[in-house]
């Protein structure tokens, strides 16, 4: 798993920074713990998958531009541009 995430010099607000350090401390502690950085198109569509599946699952309203977020996903990918980050637990997103 990848050590701390850089913020140091950043323009996000100190409360940020240390909730992110937070969490990703007892993200670290975990050994089932697993961060993937999707960047190629081939995966894009599974990766959104699970983004969506986690989305559902949560208190927010049905995501309704689903297939404008996938569009530029597979755009930014082909591109090179995409950094989509996807964190699984005991290979669950």
């Amino acid at each position: 798993m990848p050590g701390a995430i850089p913020l140091g010099k950043t323009s996000v607000p100190g409360q940020v920074k240390s909730t992110v350090e937070r969490k990703g401390k007892k993200l670290r502690a975990r050994p089932d713990a697993r961060i993937r950085v999707i960047t190629e198109a081939a995966e894009v569509p599974g990766a959104l998958d699970a983004y969506e599946a986690v989305y559902r699952s949560s208190w927010k309203t049905d995501e309704p531009h689903k297939d404008f977020i996938r569009a530029v996903c597979a755009e930014f990918a082909r591109r090179g541009w995409l950094r989509l980050g996807l964190i699984e637990l005991a290979d669950r997103p």
